[in-house]
């Protein structure tokens, strides 16, 4: 069983924090490449500055996808009633992370790395996307699948030995999905630091919230 209010509301603020975002990105000032100068990246992101890596970028996106996966290793042998709940509670976690991670992005104004690299493709420089590197959205979304799969397993099977594995699985793949973002040149290693503790809080915070009110059991 599920509280109808607890959904409305939480749905509700998902879709509340992503229509702000689309507003606040409607004023949100356009790019200006001209005079972006590595020098004024922070020293523990200057590494990263000026890279490019279009497979990267590319397997970044299979990554993620494959941490989304995650959460659906505990559905077998549940049933219908409980797959719609867990998929319920899960839609509502990703449908928040997004809009938080979108809300920061709308006020943010921080260019990618490949914004300093003369190399990238001109479609790439044009993209309205290139001032909107923090945080890393890819990273928000693969630790909370991460975090959701691991804290979601350990509630409904507290006796199972591969507690571990979930937890390890989910976040080795949301690592990679981070790792790839800043070797891609899409992301500074703040950007997935951040996005990865957004990301993980709401992971946890939802389904932790069903275990109060109602129990998720």
């Amino acid at each position: 069983m599920v509280n109808p209010i607890e959904e409305a509301a939480l749905t509700l603020g998902g879709l509340g924090l992503t229509g702000l975002s689309m507003e606040l990105h409607k004023h949100k000032p356009p790019a200006d490449l001209r005079g972006l100068n590595p020098s004024q990246i922070p020293f523990f992101d200057r590494l990263s500055s000026d890279s490019y890596s279009p497979w990267m970028t590319y397997a970044s996106d299979g990554f993620l996808g494959a941490s989304l996966l995650v959460p659906l290793v505990d559905l077998r042998g549940m049933s219908a009633e409980q797959i719609g709940t867990i998929g319920g509670i899960y839609g509502e976690t990703l449908l928040l992370a997004y809009g938080a991670k979108e809300l920061v992005k709308a006020v943010v104004v921080r260019y990618r790395p490949y914004a300093y690299n003369p190399a990238t493709p001109k479609d790439l420089l044009s993209s309205s996307e290139i001032e909107d590197s923090f945080p890393s959205g890819h990273t928000v979304g693969a630790f909370a699948a991460a975090a959701f799969a691991g804290f979601t397993y350990g509630e409904l099977n507290p006796n199972s030995p591969y507690q571990g594995v979930v937890w390890v699985t989910g976040l080795g793949l949301a690592g990679i999905t981070a790792v790839l973002r800043v070797a891609s040149g899409n992301h500074f290693p703040s950007d997935v630091f951040a996005g990865a503790l957004l990301g993980a809080a709401f992971g946890i915070f939802v389904p932790w919230l069903h275990t109060q009110i109602p129990p998720l059991r």
